[in-house]
């Protein structure tokens, strides 16, 4: 009895040991620190680009066609283009291709990522690290005041003040929420990010995230470091930008109408050998302002020692005139009449015309040949002046040489 119950006690050692040895080899070569692979990202090396960066065709005038458009070389060159018969949209790129063939900026593509590999197996899950606090804008905050500064610009261009202001105002509210999610930063309960003036955007890709929105986003934090209102903070943000654009586009134009600057700058002023908008100042004497007077649309242009105001075929000289809200003006006097609709209502032929403001009134001042018979029988030709209102057409005055009284009609 007690050998067999020896030999059962040594089976019992045995099978133990056997099941030890298997459960030790079929855990080897099981690691539970599997390593995570890491994925690299492949740089690319920097390029150069030419040609037509950012394209947007404006004010469309049927279902194909556009009365101006905007371009953005890739070295950032601005150019603004109207054309009142109205152009498609291809036609308005090709024109972008032509100014912008030789405008070339190198630039650095976004970085493709290496193919992932297949991770291996974890059987446990890595802790999240967690968010470090910056002072960053929240990006639907910056997604909604980018649209609305894009939409500001439209309802300016377009001359529709009211719009403008409606958007101004919800630009003053947003700002106002932005400012209190700067709060952390001031209080010390986020980590400030220190901004650097933003460079000027050359690249402008579709999906790339750098570019024009980036380049507000940036200048927007750094204005937000300031103790202004939001009112000059706004001013701050757009009115280098504005100064810049403007001033390309009259310097790079041959003739633009008033109506593209109006809302953008207060006043556009015309004088001898200059245009002058706010503070921008270009010397010039070869540049055209199309302005919109009662129902003509009459061309401004500097000359070396007067401004020239045209109508067709007529002339009118002028010491200086100003653009303000899209109305013409000479000194703080309204300009309400083009010359030839004056010329029509007076059923005058005047050899000279000039534009000029006496006692606070607009007046054309004409000079006429009238033909005459000196004592009643001897056929003469003297000249008559005539100066009329040019806000209503009306004569402000007319006179003759003093001895006219010799002769009739």
């Amino acid at each position: 009895m007690n050998k067999i119950l020896f030999i059962a006690g040594l089976v019992v050692v045995l099978i133990s040991g056997g099941a030890l040895s298997f459960a030790q080899t079929a855990t080897q070569g099981v690691s539970t620190d599997a390593a995570i692979p890491i994925t690299s990202v492949s740089s690319v090396a920097p390029v150069e680009k030419c040609g037509v960066n950012t394209f947007q065709a404006n004010d469309q005038c049927s279902d194909k066609s556009f009365r101006s458009a905007y371009f953005q070389c890739y070295d950032g060159y601005e150019e603004k283009q109207s054309d009142n018969s109205c152009k498609s949209s291809e036609e308005w790129q090709e024109y972008g291709k032509k100014i912008c063939a030789s405008r070339c900026a190198v630039v650095k593509p976004m970085p493709m990522p290496a193919p992932m590999p297949v991770p291996a197996p974890i059987p446990t899950v890595a802790k999240p690290v967690p968010a470090v606090s910056t002072c960053n804008l929240n990006e639907p905050s910056m997604r909604e005041y980018d649209q609305l500064i894009i939409q500001l610009r439209k309802a300016e261009a377009a001359g529709d003040k009211q719009l403008a202001q409606e958007i101004t105002d919800k630009i003053i509210s947003l700002k106002r929420e932005i400012a209190k999610n700067q709060e952390g930063c001031k209080t010390g309960s986020a980590t400030p990010i220190p901004i650097a003036e933003p460079a000027k955007p050359t690249v402008v890709g579709s999906g790339s995230g750098v570019g024009i929105d980036s380049y507000y986003r940036q200048k927007l934090q750094k204005v937000m470091s300031a103790n202004d209102g939001a009112e000059k903070q706004i001013e701050k943000i757009l009115r280098s930008e504005i100064d810049s654009m403007i001033e390309k586009m009259i310097a790079g134009r041959t003739e633009f109408n008033a109506s593209e600057v109006s809302g953008l700058v207060s006043e556009v002023k015309v004088l001898p050998g200059e245009i002058k908008a706010n503070e921008i100042s270009v010397k010039t004497t070869d540049k055209k302002i199309k302005i919109d007077v009662g129902a003509k649309e009459l061309s401004i242009e500097p000359k070396e020692k007067e401004v020239i105001v045209n109508d067709g075929e007529i002339n009118v000289k002028a010491e200086a005139v100003s653009i303000k809200d899209n109305v013409l003006s000479v000194g703080n006097s309204e300009v309400k009449l083009s010359p030839s609709e004056v010329i029509n209502k007076l059923q005058l032929a005047p050899k000279v015309m000039e534009l000029k403001e006496e006692n606070s009134v607009a007046v054309y001042k004409m000079k006429i040949d009238e033909k005459r018979k000196l004592f009643g029988f001897i056929p003469i030709t003297i000249e008559k002046s005539v100066n009329a209102d040019a806000a209503n057409g009306n004569v402000v005055s007319e006179t003759r040489p003093w001895w006219s009284f010799l002769s009739t009609k």
